[in-house]
């Protein structure tokens, strides 16, 4: 009597997740044991064909990165670099801000401006002259005056005189005495009379050179 064997069946799964169905007839030969053992090894086999699948997928996906990548610094590397111009430079610094310094910046010590000079007060210096005499008449005035060095000079009244010191002008002419102005400042010059001589009043007109009198 011949008794009908019922098969062994089991699943496994692929790589991409769909099931096999693997049917196992069994023999009188294997046991239970080595059918295990079996089922165990096709595991294995299914296992490692589905890690080299997907390790091969991935190194794939990667060359293509690495390809994309050096494609793209390729084209990146081509691309002229360009200098700014004048313009964009200008306004690059301008509107860039600028860092206050740290310290402050050392104060700078002015000089001292020397006092103002005093002004000199010039001194009128003293007119050492002398009225040697005058010559007075109806049409004019004239006196002769010397100076300290014995030079003399015969002018009118508003002349200049040209001794020493200059600018010296007679502003009058009298008999005996003679007013003269220098630098605004007026002064008067009187004949010397020797001791013994007569007086003015005594003397006789005339209209010579005389050493005092008032001609008429």
């Amino acid at each position: 009597m011949t008794t009908a064997r019922s098969p062994n069946r089991g699943l496994l799964y692929s790589w991409h997740q769909r099931p096999l169905e693997i049917t196992f007839f069994p023999s009188p030969i294997m046991n239970t044991k080595t059918q295990r053992h079996l089922l165990t090894g096709l595991a294995a086999g299914f296992v490692l064909a589905t890690a080299a699948a997907v390790y091969w997928s991935l190194g794939s996906i990667d060359i293509n990165a690495e390809s994309r990548s050096s494609s793209r610094q390729n084209s990146v590397d081509k691309v002229p670099l360009r200098e700014p111009s004048a313009d964009e430079f200008d306004a690059t610094l301008a509107n860039r801000s600028l860092r206050a310094p740290l310290t402050d910046s050392p104060k700078v010590v002015e000089p001292r401006k020397p006092p103002p000079p005093r002004p000199v007060v010039e001194r009128d210096p003293v007119l050492r002259l002398t009225l040697v005499g005058t010559i007075i008449n109806a049409a004019e005035r004239i006196a002769i005056i010397s100076d300290q060095t014995g030079k003399s000079d015969v002018k009118g009244v508003g002349d200049s005189l040209e001794l020493s010191p200059a600018g010296i002008t007679i502003k009058s002419i009298d008999s005996n005495v003679v007013t003269l102005e220098y630098r605004g400042t007026r002064t008067t010059v009187e004949i010397e009379q020797p001791e013994g001589s007569p007086t003015t009043s005594s003397a006789k007109p005339s209209n010579r050179f005389r050493s005092g009198g008032r001609g008429r």
